[in-house]
């Protein structure tokens, strides 16, 4: 036994980790999550200055990056929009 568990292998299915937060819609938000988000690149008084992206949770890297980030990146109406598993249409490939 190698001391490694996989959850995958045992229960067909990834656990994904919760970041803390909740979307615009109260939906919990997870390491795997596609999310759309308006966010704030001026003074917040212009709204020429809203930009809407969408944030791929994909790796422990941007998932951690994300939790660090959201509280002060100014991200507006965080909304999920599906996961890397059942969605991958939304990642832009094939």
């Amino acid at each position: 036994m190698s001391g490694i568990y996989d959850h995958e292998k045992e229960y067909g299915a990834a656990f994904e980790q919760y970041a803390g937060f909740n979307d615009k819609n109260n939906k919990e938000i997870y390491k795997g999550d596609i999310l759309l988000t308006t966010y704030d690149i001026g003074d917040g008084c212009d709204p020429r200055g809203l930009r809407q992206k969408k944030i791929t949770l994909d790796t422990w890297e941007t998932f951690i990056e994300f939790i660090f980030d959201v509280g002060h990146m100014g991200y507006l109406d965080l909304e999920v929009i599906g996961n890397i598993y059942e969605n991958p249409e939304l990642l832009g490939v094939s």
